[in-house]
């Protein structure tokens, strides 16, 4: 037993808790399957709060695809400089040209995925209607680390 729970833990990934400067204060979130593709499109304008000086925000993320970012105050509209996800740690980083003003902003993204077959995230499924017709259905899993299959997130 010791020795399962050894190799366990030496061959999963290490756990790190993404950078406390940048805070989520709310998401509004569109997703938009298309059933007949087993993908989907999403856009979505988290309000954070940046609390210190930083140029990067980093989040969770897990096969995604972001097709535009920016973030959003009063102050200013800045497009990233960088874009770029690491599929082992489920991140993605935006590294923007100049510090982001500290405050309340939003990070706005566009985005597509996978409707995925493993039953986490933003996955298919299919039932069987009272007529005995096959239909295909969109779900979600959110458990802890399953949202950012369908979004990123924190």
């Amino acid at each position: 037993y010791l020795r399962l729970a050894r190799t366990f833990s030496m061959s999963s990934k290490p756990f790190e808790h993404l950078p406390s400067s940048v805070v989520p204060v709310n998401y509004v979130l569109r997703l938009h399957p298309a059933l007949d593709k087993y993908t989907f499109a999403g856009r979505e304008s988290i309000e954070v709060n940046i609390k210190e000086n930083v140029n990067v925000i980093k989040m969770n993320s897990a096969e995604i695809e972001v097709q535009s970012a920016k973030f959003v105050s009063d102050a200013a509209e800045v497009k990233p400089t960088s874009v770029d996800t690491n599929a082992e740690m489920e991140t993605l980083t935006l590294t923007f040209p100049q510090n982001l003003p500290i405050g309340t902003g939003n990070v706005v993204l566009e985005f597509t995925g996978v409707l995925n077959d493993k039953l986490r995230g933003f996955y298919r499924s299919a039932y069987t209607d009272s007529n005995g017709d096959k239909k295909k259905i969109a779900v979600t899993q959110f458990e802890s680390t399953d949202a950012r299959r369908a979004f990123p997130c924190w």
